[in-house]
């Protein structure tokens, strides 16, 4: 049997689960215009894992180790291109710090104000969201219990998150529905 470190499955899955994140901070840090440049610090930080396969392999947060790995990359071919005389770091302090970081409306909402939103739902999509978010009830459980069809529990808890959205974030919600599904 092969060790975690030497086993080319569990490399593969890692680096296949973490690409999409590599992905979007690399075309982050290079911004819209350097698409190449991001594909290619991707690549980088692809080649630079698989050469460390043992210590992400074992790390205990590998995501974090494959962003650590990649700006540190960034850092590197930022500080080439200033020595060559390029003109792409024209702030070194604006690159080693993130930009501050800015909570969505999402994460804003209370506890006390989801339940008030909850309260607010009528009663079949209230009692859905119950039995699903409170309660942790899969789609087929809860159609078990409702005597519904899963895709009516579906239905329902759609046109209840919808409504929560809206009840919680109206500038960022879509148009409310009228009426409910019995």
């Amino acid at each position: 049997m092969h060790s975690p470190a030497k086993s080319p499955k569990v490399l593969q899955d890692l680096l296949v689960t973490h690409l999409p994140h590599l992905r979007v901070r690399a075309a982050r840090l290079y911004g819209t215009g350097c698409r190449a440049d991001a594909d290619d610090l991707v690549q980088d930080t692809i080649e630079r894992a698989l050469l460390q396969a043992s210590t992400l392999v074992t790390h205990p947060q590998p995501r974090r180790w494959l962003l650590r790995v990649m700006f540190n990359l960034f850092i590197d071919r930022q500080r080439r291109r200033s020595q060559r005389g390029d003109r792409w770091l024209q702030d070194e302090e604006q690159l080693l710090s993130p930009p501050p970081y800015e909570p969505s409306a999402w994460e804003l909402v209370s506890d006390a104000e989801v339940a008030r939103a909850m309260a607010q739902l009528p009663p079949l999509p209230r009692g859905v969201m119950q039995l699903s978010i409170v309660e942790k009830r899969t789609y087929k459980e809860i159609s078990s219990m409702l005597s519904i069809p899963m895709g009516t529990v579906g239905t329902r808890i759609l046109r209840a998150r919808r409504r929560l959205r809206g009840l919680l974030c109206p500038a960022s919600s879509e148009p409310r529905p009228t009426a409910w599904a019995a």
